[in-house]
Formats: structure tokens, sequence, C-alpha cells
């Protein structure tokens, strides 16, 4: 009686254990998809925000429109490209960068680091619109929040 007992409590243990890691390697696997593609000094978005896109025609459009290099659509069909813009900039130095990435019950959480001019910097006198482009897995989410310095945090609604 005692051994059955114990072999059942150990089932029990296992199988909650093997549930916590399928649970946690789904969020990190999530994470682990959010892959920064490029760090651009002009990306053509004047206002500070968040674009979501969701397939290569709309991404395509968007770079037509605002007359920037941006990176080419993903390879894969089940991620999207998202961009986080600091908006125009009235000199050169700025720019974004990846820092993580973690679930937050279903909110992914992308962590960045806005680079400003020093204060005594050298910098080019030109407008800029410093930007950093992500690719995200399309599902396993609810809203994105970048989070960093101003003008972060943003965020966004799963379509």
């Amino acid at each position: 009686m005692k051994f059955a007992r114990a072999a059942a409590g150990l089932l029990a243990s296992q199988l909650l254990l093997t549930g916590c890691t399928s649970m946690s390697s789904a969020s990190h696997s999530v994470t682990e998809e959010v892959r920064p593609v490029a760090s651009l000094a002009h990306c053509g978005l004047t206002a500070p925000g968040l674009v979501l896109v969701e397939n290569a025609a709309q991404w395509q459009k968007l770079s037509s429109s605002l007359g920037a290099q941006l990176p080419a659509w993903p390879e894969e069909s089940d991620h999207w490209l998202m961009v986080a813009s600091l908006g125009q900039q009235r000199t050169g130095g700025y720019g974004v960068d990846f820092e993580n990435a973690g679930m937050d019950g279903h909110q992914l959480k992308v962590s960045v680091k806005v680079r400003r001019p020093a204060a005594d910097a050298m910098v080019t006198q030109a407008l800029t619109t410093p930007c950093i482009v992500f690719e995200l897995p399309s599902t396993g989410w609810k809203t994105v929040t970048v989070a960093g310095e101003a003008p972060f945090p943003i965020s966004r609604e799963h379509p």
C-alpha cells in the first residue's frame, strides 16, 4: 500500500514537472523567436511608435511609402515584422538596440535601449528617423510591448 502511494505521488509530481516544463518551453520558444533584423538611422517614420506588419504585401507597401531601405520580409511564413520607431530626430547619433524579450502571461515584452548622442558629441546636422526592425512569431501572444526609455513603452494588440 505504501509503495502504491509513493509510486502515485512520484507519478503525479513527474506529470506536474513535465507540465511546467512544457509551459515554460512554450513561452521560451516565443521569446527565442523574437529577433532584431536591423537597427536603422533612417526608416522614414516621423512619429514615435510601433508598426506591426502581418504579410509581405503590407511590408512592401510600407517600405515603398516610407522611401526607406527596409530589410526583406522573413522566409518563415509564421513570422511577422515589427518596427519600433523613435520618430524624427534633429541630428545623427540616435538609435535603438535590442536588449531582450520575455513573456508575461500573454504579453510579449521586448526591451530596447535607446541611444542618444552625448551632449558634447560631434553629430551630423540632419533629420534622422531611427528605428529597429524585429522579426516575431505571429502566434503565442495577445499584446506586444516594447519597453525602454521614452518614447517607449508602447504596446500593440494582436490583430
